[in-house]
Formats: structure tokens, sequence, C-alpha cells
């Protein structure tokens, strides 16, 4: 992963530690829309790791930080109903699975122990 090396929890911290100054040195932003930026930046961070380390369990990380990207808009002010929420994530799960990405993959050691040989995009049990 050279792209965010070892330390994507270091960097979200710079992150969060920036917007806490700008905050600080005069972003009229309220506790709540600071805390949901926070929340979506650790979600863009944890679905960029995803796509880097295990793109066959992606499912997890999309929905994530589209919740963190709801989160944010509501914090902004977004009026959105909670019916609306849920209808959004249920799409975005529906075309994630669409895309390719399923929330059931199977493991990549086989029932004896043995790693099971890659096959693009999955991975099969032997």
């Amino acid at each position: 992963m050279k792209i965010l090396g070892r330390d994507p929890a270091t960097i979200l911290a710079f992150l969060s530690a920036g917007l806490q100054m700008l905050v600080a040195f005069g972003l009229d932003w309220s506790d709540t829309q600071t805390a949901a930026v926070n929340a979506g930046a650790a979600a863009v961070l944890g679905l960029v790791t995803a796509c880097l380390v295990a793109r066959d369990q992606i499912l997890p990380a999309v929905l994530g930080l589209t919740q963190a990207a709801l989160t944010v808009g509501l914090a902004f002010g977004l009026g959105w109903s909670a019916d609306q929420c849920a209808m959004l994530m249920s799409f975005v799960a529906a075309g994630v699975g669409l895309f390719g990405v399923r929330p059931n993959v199977q493991a990549i050691v086989s029932d004896t122990g043995d790693l099971v040989p890659r096959e693009l995009p999955y991975r099969r049990a032997a």
C-alpha cells in the first residue's frame, strides 16, 4: 500500500488536527459539523485503504462512506427524512453489488487450510 504507506491513522490525525485548527482560528462550524467532517474523512480513508488492501471485501467501506456522507450532509442542513436516507443506502448497496462487489465473499483459505489460488475478481473455495 504505497499510496498511504502504513499510516492511514496518522494521516487522519493530521487532517483532524488541521480541521480543529481552522475552527479555532475562525471557521464558523458547530461541534456537530466538525465531528461530521471528521467522520467523513475517516470513512474516505477507510474506503481508500479497503480498495488497496481487500478489493473483494469493499462493500462495508462503500456503505460506511455513504453513511458518513449522509451524516455530513445532514449536519450541514440536508433536509432528508430517515426513509430517504435508508432508500439511498439501499440503492448504494444494490449498486455496489451490481458492479461486481458481493457482500458474501468466500475465504481465501480452503477447509483444509490451503491457500486458494486467486481468481479475479473473486476467490473460490477449493
